[in-house]
């Protein structure tokens, strides 16, 4: 355990991202990556979320992947809270 507890202090974790797929005819049509935006600001502006917040779209264009940071470790009661908290 001391090992263990060395190499989290020295390499510290942070929680996996929440994963938003989007699923369009076009996700990089301007309504699309609008509404993209606006998530990141609004999720990053209520404080439930941190940055990096990152948009990844498939070749074709029809799906994006926003993966939005979470505060808490990704499993507790604070994680938990911040996905369940509605849009502003």
């Amino acid at each position: 355990m001391q090992t263990y507890a060395r190499i989290q202090q020295a390499f510290p974790g942070g929680a996996g991202p929440a994963k938003v797929v989007v699923e369009a005819r076009d996700v990089t049509a301007a309504p699309v990556t609008a509404a993209l935006r606006t998530l990141q600001s609004q999720a990053l502006s209520s404080g439930q979320a941190r940055a990096p917040f990152t948009v990844e779209v498939n070749s074709s264009h029809t799906v994006a992947v926003a993966s939005v940071g979470l505060i808490g470790n990704g499993t507790d009661s604070v994680s938990i809270h911040a996905l369940d908290r509605p849009p502003p």
